[in-house]
């Protein structure tokens, strides 16, 4: 059975996650809490299952791990675990999920067989019915071009069915049965585990397909109702189990459980079928032939049975998870290792320091000199947290006021601006117009061509041609035009020659 664990061990990078404390162990991997530390601060928590290093040092492995993956990465469906990413580096090989705030079936039958009660049916029949239907979208996945991808799971067994806390059953580790069968040879225990809940064509290397996952899926819910193992695996070794799959006699589970009902051991015994053409024939069919059999429960009662059953797990693990947060939020760097706070911190860093003659990053920094102080974890956590909205924030509210004072500017000067350039456009300026006030200091590019204006009659002399004059601050008082009196006298209307008055 897998170890949970309940401690928080000290975090390592590996690329772009943060590896902290296990939430269980078994023969093939390590199951992780997990950081994924992405652009701007943003950070999601995820469960990062860790392959044990006799896995990734194996490139035949690890070839065949990844093509797997990618085609797990296609599924999508409410009750399968989600896979986001997969990594190699360092001879580590992760596989990084979604995280479930729930327990494996294994576990929840467990604390119920330590307890002495029986598993409830509905509850039992409720996550095997939510488990078929994952597989079935599995089973119908497709890729980009719409052609049928054909994965099987070939791995169904109660380590990978999680019941959520929401109620929600989910599969699991899609991909990796396959990539891993070359190696069950060697693994002893951890092959005679696996093969209790293989169909006899898979013991046989005969084929898989999809109701074969359909046979594994019958033994699941047979052990969770019967209370017991169906193919024992305590002696005899790998060989014994195999002449078990494919001969020993399969009893209905009320032979073990009387209050399972007539037409529940119906619909176990057709799945449980070694000739795959006798069984359901898609892991939809068996759900709904689950579904015709019991009233199944709501999503809302298996997760109050779940709590009820692993709270205190399922609580202690939401602290593992607030406390990974938290550290990673507050940049607590007397926990964080250097790679964390290189991968958390750097950029926001780089960004609030003044450029080098270098421009070099944090991680490149020295670590003597990367240190850093109370005082500057609280500058690197708000920067971490806000710099990216505040910088926006200001350059907007820069622009705006900005564009504010220039709209008040011209606002208030356009009069001014308006008025000067008709009258030069104009000519009022030559003809006595005030000119343009002296607060606005204007500077023009080249003097602008002197216009001349033309008597309406006779001949035009020196004093008719009056040239546009450049713009000059206005005087303080207007001068009085200068009177033309080069003809002082006029005759008026008796015939008689006077002067002119504004010429004495």
């Amino acid at each position: 059975m897998p170890e949970t664990k309940d401690t928080v061990s000290p975090p390592r990078q590996v690329g772009r996650y943060v590896l902290f404390g296990e939430i269980a162990s078994g023969g093939m991997a390590a199951v992780h809490f997990g950081l994924l530390n992405g652009p701007v601060g943003f950070r999601r928590t995820v469960a990062i299952k860790r392959l044990h290093e006799a896995f990734s040092r194996d490139p035949a492995f690890v070839s065949q791990f990844l093509d797997e993956a990618r085609l797990a990465a296609r599924i999508r469906h409410p009750n399968v675990v989600q896979t986001l990413d997969v990594v190699t580096a360092s001879h580590e090989l992760l596989l990084v999920m979604e995280y479930v705030d729930g327990e494996t079936l294994a576990d929840l039958r467990r604390l119920r067989e330590q307890r002495g009660v029986s598993f409830p049916i509905d509850i039992a029949a409720g996550i095997v019915a939510g488990a078929l239907h994952g597989l079935d979208a599995a089973h119908g996945a497709k890729d980009e071009n719409g052609l049928p991808l054909n994965i099987v799971h070939r791995d169904v067994s109660p380590q990978n069915i999680i019941l959520g806390r929401d109620g929600v059953p989910r599969v699991l580790d899609f991909g990796v049965a396959k990539a891993a069968a070359r190696f069950r040879s060697t693994q002893g225990e951890v092959m005679k585990g696996k093969l209790r809940y293989m169909a006899p064509e898979q013991v046989t290397a005969k084929g898989v397909d999809r109701r074969t996952d359909v046979f594994a899926a019958g033994i699941v819910l047979w052990e969770t109702l019967a209370g017991r193992t169906l193919f024992e695996v305590s002696e005899g070794g790998a060989a014994a189990v195999i002449n078990r799959v494919i001969n020993a006699p399969i009893v209905p589970p009320s032979t073990y459980r009387p209050d399972v009902a007539r037409e529940l051991d119906a619909v176990v015994m057709r799945a449980l079928q070694r000739a795959p053409e006798e069984r359901y024939q898609t892991a939809l069919e068996f759900a709904e032939a689950l579904e015709d059999a019991l009233r199944m429960p709501t999503a809302r009662t298996m997760g109050r049975w779940v709590v009820a059953v692993a709270g205190d797990v399922l609580d202690q693990r939401a602290e593992q998870i607030a406390e990974i947060e938290a550290r990673a939020g507050t940049a607590d760097l007397e926990t964080l290792s250097d790679e964390m706070l290189s991968s958390l911190s750097g950029q926001i860093v780089r960004k609030s320091m003044p450029p080098g003659p270098d421009d070099r990053t944090v991680a490149d920094t020295p670590a003597e000199t990367r240190r850093v102080g109370p005082t500057d974890v609280t500058h690197v956590t708000g920067a971490l947290e806000t710099e990216p909205g505040r910088s926006r924030r200001w350059l907007v509210l820069g622009a705006l006021t900005l564009l504010g004072l220039t709209g008040v500017v011209v606002w208030l000067l356009w009069p001014t601006w308006g008025g000067g350039a008709r009258a030069i456009e104009t000519g009022e300026l030559a003809r006595g117009a005030p000119a343009p006030s002296s607060s606005v200091l204007v500077a023009p590019a080249a003097a602008p061509t002197p216009e001349v204006e033309v008597a309406p009659s006779g001949s035009v002399g020196a004093q008719d041609v009056v040239p546009q004059p450049q713009h000059q601050p206005r005087p303080m008082s207007r001068p009085r035009p200068k009177p033309d009196c080069s003809n002082p006298t006029y005759v008026n209307e008796e015939g008689i020659k006077v002067f002119r008055k504004e010429c004495l």
